[in-house]
């Protein structure tokens, strides 16, 4: 039986060194959890890059927590993949074996698998309707354990983990010098664990206890500890080195730091992980813990959808660093649905003026170039810059103010040779590509609960027309009555999401997205 002081153990960081891959470089520094501070990014392969996420524990609805992690890294995966040229193969994890699936299917008196399938289906249907990418390789632990007993298996052979009394598998920490790389480890030593050598070790594989399902391996009955499913099946797809690990920061340790270490000891290599991608975590306006289940303070994807867009929790996750934290709440929802109101409306703004229903006026064609080229550049250093997608809406709003400022002058253009469109037709295109680039959905017609699909363009396009006939009347006869019908039918449409914009003698319309 082991026995501990009272003291804390400290796992130096001094042999813990982070390696700059040797490969192509792309220009891009990104934050390094090992080293502390931004490195170059440097990539394994000009063919591709591989990247993986910590996927889901598939055991109760996704809560919006969950969410922001996936819609930031769809949001870098983009980026990378748009503005760098770069060939992402993607790939995440479904655990669908874990105590808390066991313990909830026990409490539904469903079996396991119905549970966990049921929350997984759900999972997937949320992510698309976040306009989330599925990822190219989607993998099931209960569909993986033979690789993961192998996996497993080699590691016992080599000493690097060992078989405990109770038929369960422990890492032996003390075998990897490194152990400690991702943070500074400090723990209560006063510990007494006797199926362990080390109150360190954590277990690869748990022995079965009555009534829970198990899987059977040459030391026993049961099946695998968390941190190992993700080391076996991400090396099962990338093998040995692996360009990105992406998931939230709560999981830096122990999850990442047990995998790192595992795996490391498994391909006999310091260095399995190149690049650690980290997400901030996201927090209810005034609560200082981050959303989570176990704590009953989560709001659903579909509560979410019912009172905000996927473009407006887009926006909300763009308008900060990714590893920073998120405040959700009232303000933020209304800052993020401002910012995107203000683009959505640019752009109607900048159609109108192309079609002519709003009138041309003088332009400096030179200036408007020059700033958007100069806008180009500030967005691509950027997402250079750690991938810093709330400098780059910032440059880009800057733009959209310039632009709107031109084509709202009242210095009106009294002739029709030498048409200044183009110009605004390419600053048009400039900041569609952004939201395309960066994942907003753009289709006018979006299923969603709170979004009305049932209006057809041409019956839009008839009323407004019935309703401009009243307001030049209204006009004419200086009639206060027919404005009032005209509000009262801007308002309707309004409260069905069509917003209307008068331009002189014409009107445009745009649904809200």
């Amino acid at each position: 039986m082991l026995r501990f002081s009272k003291s804390l153990f400290l796992i130096s960081r001094k042999y813990c060194k982070w390696k700059q891959p040797k490969g192509i470089e792309t220009g891009i520094t990104v934050f390094n959890p090992i080293t502390n501070k931004q490195t170059p990014l440097v990539l394994n392969s000009c063919n591709y890059a591989f990247w993986y996420t910590c996927g889901p524990t598939v055991y109760a609805p996704t809560h919006i927590g969950h969410a922001s992690t996936y819609v930031r890294v769809d949001i870098i995966q983009r980026i990378l993949k748009n503005y760098f040229n770069i060939n992402l193969i993607t790939a995440m994890n479904v655990t669908d074996i874990d105590d808390k699936i066991i313990k909830k299917s026990a409490e539904e008196k469903v079996s396991w698998q119905t549970l966990a399938r049921r929350y997984e289906n759900e999972f997937w249907n949320d992510l698309k309707l976040l306009n989330v990418i599925t990822p190219d390789i989607k993998i099931r632990v209960s569909e993986s354990i033979p690789l993961i007993v192998s996996f497993i298996d080699k590691l016992i052979n080599t000493g690097f983990a060992y078989v405990a009394k109770d038929g369960s598998v422990y890492f032996r920490t003390d075998s990897f010098k490194e152990y400690g790389k991702l943070q500074k480890i400090t723990k209560d030593a006063n510990i007494n664990e006797s199926n362990k050598e080390s109150i360190k070790d954590f277990a690869l594989w748990k022995a079965a206890k009555n009534d829970e399902p198990f899987w059977a391996a040459s030391w026993s009955k049961g099946r695998p500890g968390w941190h190992i499913e993700c080391s076996a099946m991400a090396s099962y797809i990338f093998g040995k080195s692996i360009d990105f690990h992406a998931g939230g920061l709560d999981l830096k340790f122990p999850h990442h730091e047990n995998e790192e270490a595992q795996s490391c000891c498994f391909h006999k290599t310091d260095q399995w992980i190149n690049y650690w991608i980290h997400t901030g975590q996201l927090k209810l306006s005034g609560q200082q813990e981050k959303m989570s289940k176990s704590l009953n303070n989560t709001i659903s994807v579909g509560d979410l959808l019912s009172s905000c867009s996927p473009n407006e929790f887009r926006m909300l996750c763009l308008m900060s660093r990714y590893h920073s934290s998120i405040d959700f709440g009232e303000q933020t929802s209304k800052a993020a649905k401002s910012v995107l109101e203000y683009i959505f409306s640019f752009l109607e703004d900048a159609k109108a003026y192309i079609n002519g229903v709003k009138a041309p006026v003088d332009l400096d064609t030179e200036f408007l170039m020059r700033l958007k080229n100069e806008t180009n550049e500030e967005i691509l250093k950027a997402f250079q810059d750690d991938f810093n997608t709330s400098k780059a809406i910032e440059r880009l709003l800057h733009l959209i103010s310039e632009t709107n400022r031109s084509i709202n002058s009242k210095e009106k253009k009294t002739f029709l040779v030498g048409s200044n469109i183009i110009i605004i037709q390419d600053i048009y295109n400039f900041v569609l590509n952004f939201l395309k680039c960066t994942g907003f959905v753009l289709e006018k017609s979006l299923d969603y609960p709170h979004k009305n699909k049932e209006n057809s363009d041409d019956f839009i396009t008839a009323l407004i027309d019935v309703r401009h006939a009243i307001r030049q009347e209204a006009i004419k006869l200086k009639n206060q009555n027919l404005f009032t019908i005209c509000d009262k039918i801007r308002k309707h449409l309004l409260d069905n999401h069509i917003e209307l914009k008068d331009h002189g003698q014409n009107t445009s319309w745009r649904r809200k997205v």
